[in-house]
């Protein structure tokens, strides 16, 4: 049932540096109850792993991106809210907050778009600022 289209964009800046990725993949997007549900795979050509995706966007503001590989990992953003998350890597798993300063959030039942912007941060200290623009439409 992947009738639909995501393109993920992600912008991290960690001082002067600036990293920038693409996905572009077909996904389910439906509604269940007051909340928006995304599912997706993503297949790493290096680690020849799929990582099975989902964000949930829940109508009271609250969006969580769950990823699972062998663990799953487990992000929150809700605007102006600090978030404690856990992120899977090859290394094991590593603990950081978010701080979601901006939400926009034009998701209807035809597609849409959301924008993340927050900020990450482990141990009281400042790694990154990060933005995400999500984009959603029929296939």
């Amino acid at each position: 049932m992947n009738d639909f289209i995501i393109s993920v964009r992600g912008i991290q800046q960690i001082d002067d540096y600036s990293d920038e990725t693409e996905l572009l993949t077909s996904c389910s997007y439906k509604r269940i109850n007051d909340s928006y549900i995304i599912n997706y795979t993503m297949y790493d050509d290096n680690s020849k792993i799929n990582t099975e995706s989902t964000i949930i966007v829940e109508d009271s503001g609250l969006i969580t991106l769950l990823k699972k590989e062998t663990n799953t990992s487990k992000l929150k953003f809700e605007k102006n809210k600090r978030h404690i998350c856990s992120y899977n890597t090859e290394y094991g798993i590593i603990t950081f907050s978010t701080f979601t300063k901006k939400i926009i959030n034009n998701l209807e039942p035809k597609g849409g778009k959301l924008e993340l912007y927050y900020s990450l941060d482990a141990n009281s200290n400042h790694l990154s600022e990060n933005t995400v623009i999500i984009n959603i439409k029929r296939s």
